[in-house]
């Protein structure tokens, strides 16, 4: 929310997507952003990978919250949730 709007102005485009981790603090979002100096570069594909499959058992319960910190927003990412025990030890990027 800080950085967009001012990098937006010199012709940057940004992604952000929420870690998965320490959904206790999802009002307080840390995460990845990117940023595209869009005169030079397009973005061809937006994939957001994550360790955990938010789609079952414990996480299902915060997939919305995490979807909405998604920035531009989660229609343009292709959203691949990991389901294996040793994703879940890799550290988030």
């Amino acid at each position: 929310d800080f950085f967009e709007p001012v990098l937006c102005r010199y012709g940057y485009e940004g992604y952000f997507v929420p870690k998965t981790k320490g959904f206790d603090r999802i009002a307080e979002t840390e995460g990845q952003a990117i940023f595209v100096w869009t005169e030079r570069f397009s973005v061809q594909q937006a994939i957001c990978w994550t360790s955990i499959d938010l789609r079952s058992g414990k996480w299902r319960k915060h997939t919305n919250k995490w979807k909405n910190q998604i920035k531009p927003s989660p229609g343009r990412f292709q959203i691949v949730y990991g389901h294996e025990k040793a994703l879940g030890m890799m550290p988030q990027v």
